[in-house]
C-alpha cells in the first residue's frame, strides 16, 4: 500500500489530547517506548526508527556522531572546534552554522556510515523495487535542514519574545516548502518520508510556561499541513520520536504514532516500525476503511 510517514520531532500526546486535536490522533494512535536508547537524542532514536535495532548496538553512538561532527569540518578548522568542545563545551559559537553557510562543512559525514543504512528499510525496500521518497532525515540523509531549520534555543533564550517567535516562524516557513515537495512526490513513490523538527523546536524555543499556547498554534499547523486531508487511499502515518514536558522543558521517554488504518500490529517500541512499515508497503491494496478526513 502506498504509505505516507509524517515524522513530528516532539510531539507530545498529551497535549494533542488535551487539545483535541482529531487530525492528528486519526483513527488509531498510542506510544511507542525510546527509553532503551543511549540518549534521547533525535539522530540516535530515528536511527532506531530506521533499522529497527538500537544504535549503540551496531555503532551508531553519541561518540560516533561528536567524532563525525569534528571531521565534518575542514581541516584547517577542525583543531580549533576541538579546543572549544574541550575547554568552552558549554559556550555556542555558531561556529558550525557559519561553516555551513560557507558551504565548507560537510553535514552527510554525520550520517550514519553505509553499512548501517543498508540495514534501513529504506534500503530494504528500494533493493526490492520500491520506489522510496525520503527527504531530509535525521541520522539518514541531513544536510540543509541542519542550516534553515534548526532552532539552537541557546542563541534564543536571552532574547525578547518577539525574535524569537519570529525564528520559530521562519524554520515554520521551511518546513511547509520541504512539505510541498513532499506533496509532488507522492504521486510516483510507494514510500514517502517527511520529517520536520517541529513542534520540538517550537517547544523548546517558546519556552516559557505562558507562551505554550503559541506552541499549540504549530500544533495545529501541524494537523493541518496543506492538502493533507485530501490525499485519499493512502496509509497515513505519523510518528513522533520523542514528547516534550513543556513545565519542565525536556524531552519525555516515549512517542506517538497515530494511523488512519487498522495497522497489522500496534508499535511497542520505536524498533517495531522497521517491520512495520516493510509490512505495509509491501500489503497490496486492500479493502480498508481509511480515515482520510
Amino acid at each position: 500500500m502506498k504509505t505516507l510517514i509524517i515524522c513530528l520531532d516532539g510531539l507530545e500526546l498529551n497535549y494533542v489530547l488535551k487539545w483535541n486535536l482529531k487530525g492528528l490522533l486519526q483513527k488509531n494512535y498510542g506510544t511507542h517506548d525510546v527509553s532503551m536508547i543511549e540518549r534521547i537524542y533525535t539522530p540516535l532514536i530515528w536511527s532506531a526508527f530506521l533499522t529497527g535495532q538500537n544504535p549503540q548496538e551496531i555503532g551508531y553512538t553519541m561518540k560516533y556522531i561528536e567524532k563525525q561532527r569534528i571531521n565534518a569540518y575542514p581541516s584547517i578548522l577542525r583543531t580549533f572546534a576541538l579546543l572549544r568542545k574541550r575547554f568552552l563545551p558549554k559556550k555556542n559559537l555558531n561556529l558550525r552554522r557559519l561553516a555551513m553557510k560557507l558551504g565548507i562543512y560537510d553535514m552527510k559525514k554525520t550520517n550514519m556510515p553505509s553499512v548501517i543504512k543498508k540495514q534501513t528499510f529504506v534500503s530494504k525496500l528500494r533493493d526490492e523495487g520500491y520506489n522510496v521518497y525520503i527527504e531530509e532525515f535525521p541520522s539518514y540523509n541531513e544536510f540543509e535542514k541542519e542550516l534553515f531549520a534548526r532552532i539552537d534555543p541557546g542563541l534564543y533564550l536571552r532574547r525578547s519574545f518577539d525574535e524569537r517567535f519570529r525564528r520559530v516562524k521562519e524554520s515554520w516557513d521551511f518546513t511547509i516548502k520541504r512539505w510541498i515537495r513532499v506533496l509532488h512526490a507522492i504521486p510516483t513513490h510507494d514510500l514517502i518520508l517527511f520529517y520536520t523538527n517541529f513542534p520540538d523546536g517550537a517547544h523548546h524555543v517558546l519556552f516559557k510556561e505562558e507562551e505554550l499556547i503559541f506552541v499549540k498554534d504549530f500544533y495545529l499547523k501541524l494537523e493541518n499541513l496543506p492538502f493533507l486531508k485530501d490525499l485519499k487511499n493512502i496509509v497515513k502515518l505519523i510518528v513522533s520520536d520523542h514528547g516534550f514536558i513543556h513545565n519542565e522543558h525536556t524531552h519525555s521517554n516515549y512517542g506517538f504514532w497515530s494511523s488512519n488504518i487498522n495497522l497489522p500490529y500496534e508499535p511497542k517500541t520505536v524498533f517495531d516500525f522497521h517491520d512495520l512499515i516493510i509490512k505495509l508497503v509491501r500489503t497490496p491494496k486492500i479493502k480498508q476503511s481509511f480515515q482520510d478526513s
